[in-house]
C-alpha cells in the first residue's frame, strides 16, 4: 500500500482533492456528468441511508471533477475512530470520455489518505458492480493493500492508526461492521 501510495505522489499536483465542501445538490450534478455512479454515490440516497454520516471526497484535474466518493462513516460513542464504507464506488468513469484508471488509482489514494491515514477508519470499500472496469479496479485495490474479506466483493484496509484501538473497541467495530454489511445487503 505504502509504494501505490509513493507512486501516487509523483501526480499529486494534477489532482486535487476536496472532502465534504460541495453542496447535495452540486454534489449530484456533479455525480451525474459520470458514466459509472451508482445509487449509493447520490447525496440523496446516501443521506436517507446513512443521514448525517456521510462524507464526501471529490477529485478535480486542474479544476474539473474527475472523480468522487460518498462515504458512511460509523463511530462508536466516544471514539473519533471507526468504520468508514465506501459501496460501488468511486465514481471515476466522465460521460463522453475514455476511462483512464490513473484517475481511479488517484481517487483510491486520496481515499486511503483521507479516511485511513489521516483519520484513522476502517476504510472498506465495495467496487463497482459494472464488469467493465471490475478487474482493473480490484487489482488497484490489492496493489493498495486492501485484502478481499470474506463477504462476497468487500475490499477491507486497516491502516496502522486504527490498530491503535483496544480491546473491546475492536471487537466492538467488528461487530458493528458486520451489522452495517447486513443492512447493506438488506438481510
Amino acid at each position: 500500500m505504502l509504494s501505490a501510495l509513493a507512486r501516487l505522489e509523483r501526480h499529486s499536483a494534477e489532482f486535487a482533492c476536496e472532502v465534504d465542501t460541495v453542496d447535495p445538490l452540486e454534489w449530484d450534478r456533479i455525480a451525474s456528468e459520470f458514466d459509472d455512479p451508482q445509487l449509493d454515490q447520490t447525496t440523496s440516497y446516501s443521506a436517507w441511508w446513512w443521514g448525517n454520516r456521510v462524507s464526501h471526497l471529490l477529485l478535480r484535474q486542474h479544476g474539473k471533477p474527475v472523480a468522487g466518493a460518498c462515504i458512511a462513516i460509523a463511530t462508536l460513542p466516544g471514539f473519533a475512530r471507526g468504520l468508514a464504507v465506501l459501496r460501488f464506488g468511486p465514481f471515476w468513469h466522465r460521460r463522453g470520455e475514455t476511462a483512464d484508471l490513473t484517475i481511479y488509482r488517484a481517487a483510491l489514494g486520496a481515499i486511503v489518505q483521507e479516511y485511513s491515514l489521516r483519520k484513522g477508519h476502517y476504510l472498506t470499500i465495495i467496487p463497482h458492480p459494472q464488469l467493465g472496469f471490475c478487474l482493473q479496479e480490484t487489482r488497484a485495490l490489492t496493489e493498495f493493500g486492501f485484502r478481499n474479506s470474506r463477504q462476497a466483493g468487500a475490499y477491507d484496509y486497516c491502516a496502522r492508526a486504527s490498530a491503535r484501538i483496544m480491546g473491546r473497541a475492536i471487537y466492538a467495530m467488528r461487530s458493528l461492521q458486520r451489522t452495517i454489511r447486513r443492512w447493506s445487503l438488506g438481510a
